[in-house]
């Protein structure tokens, strides 16, 4: 642009052009030249800025995707789990509220023959050790007692163990809501077949049960609690 301003002047010179003429062209050439490469500029500028925003724009829907995929992989997840954990949860409170229940029957092996004995044993599935062990004690109807109430806490403790996995795989995905009435229903769980050992160990009678009569008074009414509570998140 200066040598193209140069050779006008130069032009106009060497024809008598005034001072004042020269400076008016010059300054003419200046503006001239000045607004298209100031324009140039600008536009470049503005594509530069376009093409960033683009960028940007871009790079955030992409991470909006992403954020969104996740979120449906976590519920899909979610609701794959959630059917299996409350299945777990009905079957450890019903397990565990029946087989800790001192309200048991049993039968009465003194009033069997042999035959009868071990076709009872089998219709239990009792080990060929725990046979032989209420066999040879010397009051076969109590260790026949013992047997099945240590089987009884063992099936509750077995219950109450798959729902606890089940819970804390589930707790990634859990709602606060949910995972509280799934934890107060495991604490209950627990505390009254910890209970339940304790005295089958010491061949104690606890009277007061405390714990069992918490699973019993309060373990219905946290499971319906947590059926709502799954109902409305399988719905929502």
């Amino acid at each position: 642009m200066g040598a193209v301003i140069l050779q006008a002047l130069g032009v106009l010179a060497s024809v008598g052009a005034t001072g004042f003429v020269l400076v008016t062209v010059a300054y003419w050439f200046f503006k001239l030249f000045a607004e298209k490469w100031l324009d140039a500029k600008f536009k470049r500028q503005l594509t530069e800025l376009e093409h960033a925003k683009l960028q940007e724009l871009e790079h955030i829907k992409f991470e909006v995707a992403k954020l969104l995929d996740r979120n449906v992989k976590l519920n899909e997840r979610e609701f794959e789990l959630l059917p299996d954990l409350w299945e777990k949860a009905i079957d450890a409170h019903a397990v565990t509220q029946s087989s800790l229940s001192p309200f048991q029957r049993y039968a009465v092996l003194r009033k069997m023959n042999a035959t009868q004995i071990e076709e009872h044993f089998q219709e239990l599935g009792l080990q060929k050790w725990e046979r032989e062990k209420i066999l040879s004690s010397g009051d076969v109807d109590q260790e026949y007692q013992r047997v099945m109430t240590a089987r009884r806490i063992d099936a509750a403790r077995s219950a109450a163990r798959d729902f606890e996995i089940a819970r804390r795989r589930f707790g990634i995905f859990a709602q606060s809501d949910i995972d509280d009435a799934l934890k107060n229903l495991a604490d209950l769980l627990f505390d009254a077949i910890f209970e339940a050992e304790l005295e089958f160990e010491h061949e104690k009678d606890y009277r007061e049960r405390d714990a069992r009569k918490r699973l019993n008074d309060d373990g219905g009414r946290i499971l319906d609690g947590l059926q709502g509570l799954i109902r409305d998140r399988m719905n929502g």
